[in-house]
C-alpha cells in the first residue's frame, strides 16, 4: 500500500491545521458542500463522518477523490502543509513503492548479494526510519487533528 500524505502527517503528529469548522456537510459524487472556508488546491481533514474521515486534496469544483456519498455532521479541518513537506511526502511515497517492507534483510547466492537497512530490532527499515531526519523539523508532541 502506498504511503499517503495523511500517513506522513500522522507519523509527524502534525496536520498543519490552521482552522476548522463544525457543521452539516454533504459529499455527493465526490463534491463537498458547503464550501465555506475550503480552498481549492489545499488539503482538508474530515472528522465525524462514518465513511469519509481522512485527509483529502481539494480539487477543482471542490472535489475530493476517493470519497463516498454521505451527509454528516462533523468537522472540516483546513490544512496548509508547506510545499517542502508535500514534496517530501511525494519522495517518501516513491521510496515506499520502490522498497516495500521485506521480511528478509539479507540474501546471497552465486555472485549476487544484497542487504537491506535494518532498525535496532533487526527488522527491515521502513520509510519512517529512512526519513526520520527529514521529518524531524515537522514533528509535534501532540496530534493537531484527531485522526489515527
Amino acid at each position: 500500500m502506498a504511503v499517503t500524505i495523511a500517513d506522513v502527517m500522522a507519523e509527524c503528529r502534525n496536520h498543519f491545521q490552521r482552522d476548522s469548522n463544525y457543521g452539516a456537510y454533504e459529499i455527493s459524487s465526490g463534491v463537498i458542500t458547503p464550501t465555506d472556508g475550503i480552498t481549492i488546491g489545499a488539503y482538508i481533514a474530515i472528522t465525524g463522518s462514518l465513511l469519509n474521515d481522512g485527509v483529502y486534496l481539494v480539487g477543482a469544483g471542490y472535489t475530493l477523490a476517493g470519497t463516498h456519498d454521505e451527509a454528516f455532521d462533523g468537522i472540516v479541518w483546513y490544512l496548509y502543509p508547506p510545499a517542502r513537506f508535500v514534496a517530501l511526502c511525494t519522495e517518501i511515497a516513491a521510496f515506499d513503492t520502490a522498497h516495500p517492507p521485506q521480511l528478509v534483510t539479507s540474501e546471497s547466492f552465486g555472485g549476487y548479494s544484497r542487504s537491506m537497512a535494518t532498525n535496532q530490532n533487526g527488522a527491515a527499515a521502513g520509510w519512517q526510519a529512512v526519513y526520520a531526519d527529514s521529518l524531524r523539523p515537522y514533528k509535534r508532541l501532540i496530534k493537531t487533528v484527531p485522526l489515527c
